[in-house]
């Protein structure tokens, strides 16, 4: 037989067919695995990466994924960073948007190729591993110093850190591709506390602009105004102011009144807010309850926060809100009003209210205080021909102060801007909270670190030995048998 015909026999043997057999199922394999991998590789990473740590760091809100499937318009979020250097959660988190919608793209600018990109949309100082969100001539620069901030620790020394990119990107969303922003007036002429620089900043950042009014030199609201603010008044409003705010409020418009307790009645915002079944009682409300209150000041309230479009999202992260030296709101039902009250921060049933307590001497309960369940916050809607009057009353003048406001991880904050959207009808941009970056060690006892090394270095390989040598025998016996 000549060599052509010794490798024709070859190819004929049942082995050669079936090891012919196993290479092509092999290469078949391969192409299907191949084809797999790029096309997972193609897909978003809403699809492809599973998100399991316990404050969804990795994840988007219900809120943030509202806003991103509604954007209609060509968006483009630049990450500006160095080739290579580039934060992966702020590159995860930014895929995640567009991942939820195809207007939404993202593309990387690296700052030592295009050092005068930034430069085209604001004055900012450029910051590595910075945002950029652009559609048409409107945009918004997110510093890594936004993205990634410092809180203090309720024990004042250390610090922690917070990844606060959904946030940010969020609002720019909605700035960037939105045509109107609402409007905010905060009123002028009373002794209000002014707004700090920190609390306009915030405002702006939920896309609200805010500006100054005096009521007095005002005939009508201004016809752009979608929420007014007083803020801790220490002179009552005139009659001509009240009926200025009750023309506005019957016409469908928004308030957000904050008030404390002082020595000066105001009867005249008084029969503003009895228009709406509500009334405030000029007395400092005090806790019985310690859990309610922070430790050594019972005047210093943790209110139960109760269900409702601006608090849910509190109650849903355990946050708390902190209102000190609060008077108490109650209804008040003189009027004849449709608008419905409903109370949003209590008290405990062992809380009390003292009259004259300015100068408080004595903060334990005495014989003549009045013991009950007591609201310090509400929210009072009413039906009108124009739409809905959405009213938020706090009755502590210090909920907006920073330090009350550091004491609850910014629960406060988050309660008044949650109520300025709610008035607003952005429900969407209510409470994306900040994620707070903590390294969980895993801690393994001595006694089972001894326990999985046995199982690991020799019952495992034992195992395996013990199969092999059962499988060498069972075939050695079969071919014996033949």
């Amino acid at each position: 037989m000549n060599i052509w015909g010794k490798i024709k026999e070859q190819f004929n043997k049942k082995s050669f067919r079936i090891g012919g057999y196993s290479v092509l199922v092999s290469i078949i394999t391969i192409a299907i695995a191949i084809f797999a991998v790029m096309t997972v590789d193609s897909l978003s990473g809403k699809y492809t990466k599973i998100d399991m740590t316990d404050t969804a760091l990795y994840s988007l809100s219900q809120e943030s994924i509202n806003v991103a499937t509604a954007v209609d318009k060509d968006v483009t979020i630049y990450m500006l960073a160095q080739a290579g250097s580039e934060d992966k959660m702020t590159q995860n988190i930014v895929e995640k948007y567009a991942g939820y919608n195809s207007k939404i793209k993202v593309e990387l600018k690296d700052p030592v190729v295009f050092p005068n990109f930034l430069k085209n949309y604001t004055d900012e100082t450029l910051t590595n591993n910075s945002l950029l969100v652009v559609c048409g001539e409107k945009s918004r620069y997110i510093s890594n110093n936004e993205i990634y901030t410092m809180t203090a620790d309720d024990d004042g020394y250390s610090q922690s850190i917070e990844f606060n990119a959904e946030n940010h990107i969020t609002s720019a969303l909605g700035f960037v591709t939105s045509d109107i922003s609402p409007k905010l007036y905060y009123t002028s002429g009373h002794r209000e506390t002014p707004l700090s620089a920190s609390i306009l900043s915030k405002i702006e950042k939920q896309n609200i602009s805010a500006e100054e009014i005096s009521l007095l030199t005002e005939k009508s609201m201004p016809e752009d105004a979608d929420v007014v603010l007083i803020n801790n008044p220490l002179a009552d409003i005139s009659k001509e102011e009240k009926d200025l705010l009750l023309t506005y409020l019957k016409n469908g418009g928004s308030m957000v009144l904050i008030t404390g307790y002082n020595d000066t009645e105001m009867p005249v915002l008084n029969e503003l807010m009895k228009n709406y079944g509500a009334e405030r009682v000029n007395k400092l409300v005090l806790e019985d309850d310690a859990g309610m209150t922070i430790s050594g000041y019972n005047y210093f309230l943790v209110p139960r926060i109760q269900n409702s479009k601006i608090t849910n999202p509190l109650i849903e992260g355990k946050y708390n809100v902190l209102m000190p030296l609060a008077h108490p709101i109650e209804r008040n039902f003189e009027k004849n009003t449709t608008a419905v009250l409903s109370k949003i921060l209590i008290t405990s049933t062992s809380a009390y209210t003292r009259e004259n307590a300015l100068s408080l001497e004595n903060p334990e309960r005495q014989e003549g205080d009045e013991v009950g369940n007591y609201a310090v916050g509400a929210c009072i809607t009413d039906s009108v021909e124009n739409g809905e009057t959405k009213i938020a009353w706090f009755s502590s003048a210090q909920i907006l102060d920073e330090t009350a406001d550091s004491m609850v991880a910014g629960g406060n904050t988050d309660l008044f801007l949650n109520a300025l959207n709610w008035m607003c009808e952005r429900e969407d941009n209510i409470a994306i909270r900040a994620k707070m970056l903590e390294n969980e060690m895993l801690t393994v006892p001595t006694s089972a670190k001894n326990i999985w090394s046995i199982v690991f270095i020799f019952v495992i390989p034992i195992l395996f030995i013990a199969v092999g040598i059962y499988v060498i025998y069972k075939r050695r016996s079969k071919k014996n048998n033949k």
